[in-house]
């Protein structure tokens, strides 16, 4: 499983500093961080874990620095169950900690007194209502024996509406320290869902709208990343829309993301912003058409 660190750990400072070669992060640390750490070839191994992942600094350098590795062939997609809610959620929650359209809801300004652990946190219980509700409602699925990233789609004839509906419920009535503020129920609510459900009506019309597959999350967990488990777990579903002949839908927030979006069929249509922060947070929109399957030109034959 890979760890989430926390910057000012004095022991993991120390095993850095003897290394010049790749990293990769191949245990976890907790609230409580690791009391050693081992590098051994490049491989950084925490000596003891516990209840929870915590990371909140020092996190792009290590990513950049993971080398390039094949992903196990072994390595199957397969729905989430309930009872894995709270590891989908971590996986989520460690692939968009820095993201810009995450923080758009929990780094406000009504919360600027909040500490790191706080953001965490809530960070954290979105994901986890996020996975929930498409476990309920939607799909989500998962590759690899850590969690190693995880996908959640809504199908053809499921809408946001219900979605949206949860997610206001239970962020509404959530009581914990550093819970999403009136700011960040107001862009969650007012700004980010109406935006992204008028933006896909407007691209795909009335009736693909409501029958297409829309990519609502991807993320992967830091240490996995570059081994192939995000193109084999959207390919799956992208079989899935081939064959029921609809369309693909998602919004990328980040653009390094583009090239794997377009190599699986995915095109460019529009960008659009998220405009209550300092700085507008900016979204690409991208669609892509069902490819025919053999099943399909078969089909298309016999007809």
């Amino acid at each position: 499983m890979a760890i989430r660190i926390v910057h000012s750990d004095m022991h993991l400072r120390k095993a850095l500093s003897k290394t010049e070669t790749d990293i990769t992060i191949n245990s976890c640390s907790s609230t409580s961080t690791a009391s050693s750490y081992e590098v051994t070839q490049g491989v950084i191994t925490c000596s003891e874990s516990s209840k929870d992942i915590e990371f909140l600094h020092s996190r792009k350098g290590l990513s950049r620095r993971i080398p390039r590795r094949s992903i196990d062939p072994t390595s199957t997609v397969r729905k989430l169950k309930p009872s894995e809610t709270r590891h989908a959620s971590l996986c989520l929650a460690e692939a968009f900690i820095d993201d810009d359209t995450a923080r758009y809801f929990t780094h406000t300004p009504d919360r600027a007194s909040c500490s790191d652990q706080d953001q965490w946190n809530l960070h954290v219980f979105i994901m986890e209502q996020l996975v929930r509700a498409h476990i309920v409602c939607g799909l989500a699925t998962v590759i690899g024996d850590n969690y190693d990233s995880v996908a959640l789609w809504m199908p053809p004839g499921k809408t946001m509406d219900g979605l949206k509906s949860r997610m206001h419920k239970v962020l509404r009535k959530c009581d914990f320290e550093g819970k999403l503020s009136e700011e960040g129920m107001t862009r969650f609510f007012d700004d980010f869902f109406p935006k992204l459900h008028e933006t896909k009506h407007e691209i795909l019309g009335s009736k693909c709208d409501a029958n297409s597959w829309y990519l609502v999350y991807v993320g992967t967990k830091i240490g996995s990343r570059k081994r192939g488990y995000a193109r084999k777990l959207i390919q799956h579903t992208l079989d899935k829309a081939d064959k029921q002949k609809v369309p693909c839908y998602l919004e990328s927030s980040n653009e390094a993301n583009t090239k794997l979006y377009n190599s699986l069929g995915f095109v460019h249509m529009r960008d659009i912003e998220l405009t209550r922060a300092e700085e507008p947070v900016k979204l690409d929109i991208m669609t892509r058409q069902p490819v025919k399957t053999k099943s399909n030109r078969s089909k298309a034959a016999r007809g």
